[in-house]
């Protein structure tokens, strides 16, 4: 499980962010199958990625 301003590594691509890119935890979302609101900073002030934000499953996230 990964708490609120976790990083992580995504495994898998999504539209716009590659795998292996470091995301960040915004929200957790509980429940009989636990789901993420996260971003992936740019380090310049925007977010990588087709959308500003994804839900997305632990399926998608690897600790650092």
């Amino acid at each position: 499980m990964f708490r609120e301003y976790e990083t992580f590594a995504l495994t898998q691509e999504l539209p716009g962010v590659p795998n292996g890119t470091v995301g960040v935890v915004l929200m957790v979302f509980g429940g009989t199958s636990c789901s993420y609101e996260v971003e992936f900073p740019d380090g310049q002030g925007s977010n990588l990625g087709d959308q500003i934000t994804y839900t997305v499953t632990e399926d998608y996230m690897k600790h650092m």
